[in-house]
C-alpha cells in the first residue's frame, strides 16, 4: 500500500507542478525513494532531485518577486498530500477490519 500511494503521490505532484520557462522543469526532479526499510518498518520520502530541491516551498507556499509583485502559491504539494493520505488511511483501516 505505501508503494502504491507513493507512486499516486508522486504522479500527482508531477502532474499540478507549475512550469516554468525554464528548459529544465521542476516536474521532472519529482521522484521518491525509500528511506528505512527494516522487519517493523517500511518508508519512502517524496523528495526532488538535484538543486531543484529549493524551489518546492516557493511553488507550494508563494514568495516575493523581483518587481516588488507576489506569487501566491499552488499548494499542489499540500492538496496532493491531504488526497493521498485519506486515501491511504481508508485502505488501511479497510485491511485492518478485514484481518
Amino acid at each position: 500500500q505505501v508503494d502504491k500511494s507513493m507512486r499516486q503521490l508522486v504522479q500527482e505532484t508531477k502532474g499540478t507542478a507549475p512550469v516554468g520557462h525554464r528548459k529544465k522543469h521542476y516536474r521532472d526532479s519529482i521522484t521518491s525513494k525509500v528511506t528505512n526499510q527494516t522487519m517493523r518498518a517500511y518508508e519512502k520520502t517524496w523528495y526532488v532531485r538535484g538543486s531543484d530541491y529549493r524551489l518546492s516551498h516557493l511553488l507550494n507556499n508563494g514568495h516575493q518577486l523581483r518587481d516588488g509583485g507576489r506569487y501566491a502559491g499552488t499548494q499542489f504539494i499540500t492538496k496532493a498530500t491531504v488526497s493521498v493520505i485519506k486515501d491511504y488511511e481508508e485502505a488501511v483501516r479497510e485491511v485492518l477490519e478485514r484481518g
